[in-house]
């Protein structure tokens, strides 16, 4: 059960460049600032509110049976020749006392190398969080937007992560392709320091 009010406004950090004399592509660098409420509960069948998971760990950060959050978002992304390079920023309010308080930094690099008639492209990823963190706001790694080969969330559940992949892309006939990718993600031995450690609980490996 999550309620959310969000809003954000886009920017042209190229633009905004350009004011200051830098002469960047407009067309390379974009962004958006928003800000966001968010009120967090977990619901058993019943519709009565659980605080604990099945084994026992705690799942709510406060003392109350939910937990709320006001964060502000930055994000960029630049877009180069056949490369892209995206980076956010969460930053939450701590309006109230018994709101969560932490920092959250992610980063997403893509490049694409021609092959022959082949091309490769290359893809990193990784986040941190700090101050607090409830495992349903911890990274999840494993699943098809992670490491593929895993289910959902199956590799880790961490405060840090980062995960590479590389795909060699070929045709073979039009308008089909064949794909061969690696995958791998770690949580950097981050998962014991989060709330509960629900990788460790469920045996998660913490890197595949």
């Amino acid at each position: 059960d999550t309620t959310l009010l969000s809003g954000t406004v886009p920017m042209d950090l190229a633009q905004l460049s350009q004011l200051q004399g830098l002469f960047l592509d407009r067309t390379s660098l974009s962004g958006t600032a928003g800000i966001q409420y968010q009120r967090t509960r977990v619901l058993g069948e019943n519709g009565q509110p659980i605080v604990t998971d099945y084994y026992g760990n705690p799942i709510i950060f406060s003392h109350k049976d939910y937990d709320e959050l006001l964060v502000g978002v930055l994000r960029s992304v630049y877009s180069g020749n056949k490369s892209q390079l995206v980076m956010s920023m969460e930053q939450a309010i701590p309006v109230k006392q018994d709101f969560l308080n932490f920092n959250r930094l992610r980063a997403r690099a893509e490049k694409t190398i021609k092959a022959g008639f082949a091309r490769l492209v290359v893809t990193t990823k990784g986040g941190m969080i700090v101050g607090d963190l409830p495992p349903y706001e911890a990274f999840s790694i494993g699943g098809t937007n992670s490491v593929r080969g895993y289910g959902e969330g199956a590799v880790g559940t961490g405060r840090y992560y980062v995960v590479g992949s590389g795909e060699l892309h070929f045709p073979l006939f039009s308008p089909l392709e064949g794909v061969l990718f690696a995958d791998y993600g770690s949580d950097i031995d981050s998962g014991p320091t989060v709330m509960g450690d629900p990788a460790g609980c469920r045996g998660k490996p913490g890197s595949g």
